[in-house]
């Protein structure tokens, strides 16, 4: 978000963040303004393939993960189930 939510128009540039844990899941959500003529892929370059695969593998199965990408913002959307399987 900070690294590539900020533009030059630090006026009308955002960024909110939400943490909130409810039960056994933590919810984190992320808006962000975007640069003008970044892509509009919510995919991206590395980084977020990267994040996917190792929510995968820390948390499998009980994780879910949505990005949304438009020519305003970016937002995420990552709620992870924090209890340990005692089983």
């Amino acid at each position: 978000a900070f690294k590539h939510g900020l533009n030059s128009d630090r006026e009308r540039a955002f960024i909110h963040i939400f943490f909130k844990q409810q039960d056994h899941q933590l919810i984190f959500e992320l808006q962000n303004s975007r640069k003008s003529g970044f892509p509009t892929s919510s995919e991206g370059g590395i980084g977020i393939p990267v994040a996917r695969k190792r929510l995968e593998v820390l948390y499998p199965g009980t994780h879910q993960l949505k990005i949304q990408s438009t020519e305003r913002d970016f937002s995420v959307y990552l709620s992870l189930n924090i209890l340990k399987d005692t089983g």
